[in-house]
C-alpha cells in the first residue's frame, strides 16, 4: 500500500506540476504576446509619421513648384518694364497687364504655404508677393511720371525702380535658399 501512496503522490505532484508549468508557459505567451503588439503599433506610428512627413514634403514641393511657375510670366513682364523705365520710354501696356494678372497668380498660389509651412517658408513667399506688387506699383507710377514729363522727376524714378528691379532679384533668391533648404537640398 506505500508504493500506492507514493504513486498517488507522485500523481499529484506532477499534475500540480504541470499545471504549474503550464500557468507558466501561459503567462509568459500572454507577455511575449503584449510585447509584440507594442513593438507592432510602434513600429506602425513610426511608419506612419514618417509616411506623413513625406506627404507634407511633397505638398510642398508642389507648392514652391507652383509658385516658380508663376513667378516666371512676372519676371518676364518686369523685366521688360525695368529695361522700358532704364531707356525713358512707356512700358507697353500689355506688359503692364500681365504683371498685374501675374500677381494675383502669385498671390494665390503663394497663399499655399501658408497650408504646409514652414514659418520661414511662408514669409519668404509672401515677401516674394510684396515684392512683386512692389514692383508693379512701381510701373504704374512709372507711367505717370513719364506722362507728367518733369525730367527730374523721370531721373529720380528711374532710379527708384532700379532699387526694386534689385528688390526684386533679391526676394527671389531668398524664396530659392529657404525652398531648397526646406525641401532637403540646401543652397550651395
Amino acid at each position: 500500500m506505500d508504493q500506492g501512496i507514493a504513486a498517488v503522490f507522485a500523481g499529484v505532484a506532477g499534475l500540480v506540476g504541470a499545471g504549474i508549468g503550464g500557468l507558466a508557459t501561459a503567462y509568459g505567451a500572454r507577455i511575449g504576446a503584449h510585447k509584440t503588439i507594442e513593438a507592432a503599433q510602434t513600429q506602425v506610428q513610426h511608419q506612419s509619421a514618417a509616411e506623413h512627413r513625406h506627404w507634407v514634403r511633397e505638398q510642398r514641393r508642389q507648392a514652391c513648384s507652383d509658385a516658380a511657375d508663376a513667378w516666371a510670366p512676372f519676371a518676364d513682364a518686369s523685366v521688360l518694364c525695368t529695361v522700358k523705365i532704364h531707356r525713358g520710354s512707356a512700358a507697353p501696356q500689355e506688359a503692364i497687364d500681365v504683371l498685374g494678372r501675374s500677381i494675383v497668380d502669385l498671390n494665390k498660389r503663394c497663399a499655399r504655404f501658408q497650408l504646409w509651412g514652414p514659418d520661414e517658408l511662408i514669409e519668404a513667399a509672401m515677401n516674394l508677393v510684396q515684392t512683386a506688387m512692389t514692383a508693379d506699383a512701381s510701373v504704374r507710377a512709372w507711367q505717370q511720371v513719364l506722362e507728367e514729363g518733369d525730367q527730374d522727376a523721370i531721373h529720380a524714378w528711374q532710379t527708384e525702380h532700379a532699387g526694386v528691379a534689385l528688390q526684386i532679384g533679391s526676394a527671389w533668391a531668398v524664396f530659392m535658399d529657404v525652398a531648397r533648404t526646406t525641401l532637403g537640398s540646401p543652397p550651395s
